[in-house]
């Protein structure tokens, strides 16, 4: 099943992007002026050039080419006409006159309604343009809403191809206007402040945690942020298309790869295989869609994320189900509202809910990996307790007591050396035992002063030898002490002494640090006795894992007779 969810996406995506490529909106060539709806106007003729007869109903405009037809910049001529006919039925409202409302459609145009000037907005004459705002409004007058045909022409400087085709014109009414405004203002000023805090607590989890992920949704966020602050300005304040360029830039930047945000947020949160592969593939819609397509069609990217959270579900990865039902009705609402040519999505609340559900996912997994580090926290808990009372067990006392009553009545000064060896090894141990890490020369004292007591034990001589060790470098406490105390076990008896060989070598981003020691001669050099995990290579793993998590390596074996143990830790 998780082998076909990237073919059913495609399947997917291969519909919606013909469905999109179709003109959805149907050209309002009637309008009554009773039924007060929002006409998108689309479908117009247009010609490059300029003269003021083409603002006459009666001229003849069968020659004009579609503005469907548009691709680029067909001309460099300054001014460019479009012309649309419509039936009107119905009386006017005295309380609400009819309007004709143009968003971002040039730096400068003028509007005419059967062949008289209704509106300007900005002066197309000059060079360059006087500037207008970005949205204007103009009046049709009482006098010119007769039942029956009328034409609307608008005069427009040859500078709309710039606004990255997202330059609308309406007929409407005052009153539908006002609602608009008065119903976008307090909502997307609401959406500005919700994702202020969206973006702020992703970043700080990212800031406490270095999950990769919280730093993709964070970045989602903004782009998505930017869009938002872009639509409260754009209803709030008379901004001139003077600075239309610089907002759109951004709009059109990040509004779009907030898409391809979401989807590197899922692949990290999930830690989808083929990360790197996804990603091309993913990047590669994305700019097919960019460029050859349209800017206002790059939510249906969502459609590759939507992939990536259903492997999720069907992985059984968990909050993945929570994670994809906001994913869906987020795809759903972008996409339905684009193809539908309303502008914008549809509303608020699919989004809000997608963020909810992505921020609990975000707090359990936090609360998840919260509880492994305690579990892991307890399990080394244990560990210490454990070594610790292996080092003060009753028979490793007894044993050395009795060495140093013996050596009292023979050998009193190496008495008096063994209890002082002792009481060094007691002292260090019961200081750093509860530390995360110490430095290594902290750690070689307390091997050097275990080395001793055994040596003296068991009548023999250890000795460990350092080679090229940064005594500043931090380890876990008791790393090789441990693996010390296992090679004296299991590699030597009583008289038979031995080396052990330390050494640390830093290459590449990484610090490895191998540990030898020779055999005794009661071993061969295929005896495989210690070479099983006992509790002392548990906790050498538990101390590396909450030290360095994820990134240490640990294998041991025999080499030439020798038993080695190697210890790689990355990033250091």
């Amino acid at each position: 099943m998780k082998k076909h969810v990237f073919i059913y996406f495609f399947v997917v995506w291969v519909l919606f992007s013909e469905l999109m490529g179709q003109d959805t909106a149907l050209p309002p060539y009637e309008i009554s002026l009773e039924n007060k709806i929002i006409y998108p106007l689309a479908d117009w003729k247009f010609k490059a050039g300029d003269q003021l007869e083409w603002a006459d109903p009666a001229y003849n405009d069968s020659l004009w080419q579609q503005s469907k037809d548009i691709k680029k910049k067909n001309t460099e001529l300054p001014v460019v006409w479009f012309r649309k006919k419509f039936e009107i039925s119905g009386s006017v409202d005295q309380t609400d006159m009819p309007i004709i409302t143009a968003i971002q459609l040039a730096k400068a145009f003028q509007v005419y309604w059967d062949g008289q000037l209704i509106g300007t907005n900005g002066d197309p004459d000059t060079i360059p343009p006087q500037y207008g705002d970005m949205i204007k409004s103009c009046i049709i007058p009482q006098n010119l809403l007769e039942p029956g045909e009328h034409l609307l022409a608008v005069r427009v400087n040859n500078d709309f191809q710039k606004i990255y085709k997202r330059y609308r014109i309406y007929f409407t009414f005052e009153n539908n206007m006002k609602n608009i405004r008065g119903k976008t203002i307090p909502v997307y000023h609401f959406k500005n402040g919700f994702e202020l805090l969206a973006i702020m607590l992703s970043l700080a989890l990212f800031i406490g945690t270095r999950h990769t992920s919280y730093f993709f949704f964070g970045m989602h966020r903004i782009g998505y942020g930017i869009f938002t602050l872009y639509i409260y300005l754009l209803y709030s304040y008379p901004i001139s298309m003077k600075y239309n360029d610089l907002i759109m830039g951004f709009v059109q930047v990040f509004d779009p790869l907030s898409y391809v945000f979401l989807g590197l947020f899922v692949l990290y949160f999930f830690d989808i295989p083929r990360k790197k592969l996804h990603l091309l593939l993913q990047l590669a819609v994305f700019v097919f869609i960019y460029v050859f397509i349209g800017i206002r069609y790059t939510p249906v990217v969502m459609f590759y994320t939507l992939a990536l959270g259903l492997w999720a579900v069907i992985s059984k990865r968990p909050s993945s189900i929570l994670v994809f039902i906001g994913l869906l009705l987020v795809t759903l609402d972008f996409n339905i509202g684009f193809v539908i040519q309303l502008g914008f999505n549809t509303g608020f609340y699919p989004d809000f809910i997608f963020v909810f559900l992505a921020l609990l996912s975000i707090s359990r997994q936090v609360s998840r990996q919260e509880k492994e580090l305690q579990h892991v926290q307890l399990h080394n808990a244990r560990l210490e307790a454990d070594l610790l009372k292996k080092n003060i067990q009753p028979h490793f006392l007894m044993n050395t007591l009795l060495t140093i009553i013996s050596l009292i009545k023979t050998h009193p000064e190496k008495a008096i050396e063994l209890i002082r060896a002792l009481a060094d090894e007691f002292r260090i141990i019961n200081k750093i035992s509860s530390e995360r890490t110490i430095r290594i020369d902290k750690e070689v004292e307390l091997c050097q002063r275990h080395l001793q007591i055994m040596g003296l034990r068991k009548s023999a001589h250890y000795e460990l030898v350092v080679n090229e060790l940064d005594g500043a470098a931090m380890v876990p406490p008791m790393l090789f002490h441990t693996l010390i105390e296992n090679g004296i076990t299991h590699a030597y008896e009583a008289y038979e002494s031995g080396t052990f060989y330390l050494s640390g070598k830093k290459e590449n981003g990484y610090t490895r640090y191998t540990l030898k020691n020779t055999v005794g001669n009661e071993h061969t050099a295929d005896d495989n006795k210690g070479l099983e995990e006992g509790m002392g290579l548990k906790y050498v793993r538990a101390r590396l894992e909450e030290s360095f998590s994820g990134k240490w390596g640990l294998d041991y074996g025999r080499e030439n007779g020798n038993w080695y143990v190697n210890i790689e830790l990355r990033g250091e």
